[in-house]
């Protein structure tokens, strides 16, 4: 767990030597076959003022197994179970539109294929 003791998901670390994932395949297909383990995962991005008036929630398509999602810096969601889409609420007060938002997922897989391997989109919540 050295990314939770380093404060990974904190806005203000310097990624830029972090390797490029696609989250729309898993890990083992991108270089890493048999891996099993923890990664990280980390993007900015920006509501537009029309999302950020209404309730918004980031939808998962698949995250194989177990994810913690943070936004700027503080843990929103958690999610176990490697087969199942999920959408996690952002917070009201992180709901601010013009401004680079940190998202921010750790993920973990014990077996198999693990990893991302699905879109991250935005969605009203309970639409995903």
């Amino acid at each position: 767990d050295v990314g939770i003791g380093e404060k990974w998901f904190e806005p203000s670390l310097d990624d830029t030597a972090w390797e490029q994932l696609l989250v729309t395949k898993h890990w083992e297909v991108q270089g890493h076959a048999g891996y099993d383990g923890y990664a990280w995962y980390r993007t900015a991005m920006t509501l537009t003022e029309e999302q950020a008036k209404a309730p918004v929630a980031l939808y998962f398509a698949g995250v194989d197994a177990e994810a913690w999602v943070y936004l700027d810096g503080r843990e929103i969601g958690h999610h176990d179970g490697w087969d199942t889409p999920f959408e996690v609420p952002i917070p009201a007060d992180l709901s601010v539109a013009v401004k680079a938002l940190q998202l921010t997922v750790r993920v973990y897989d014990a077996a198999n294929n693990g990893g991302m391997y699905g879109p991250v989109t935005l969605v009203r919540p309970g639409a995903g």
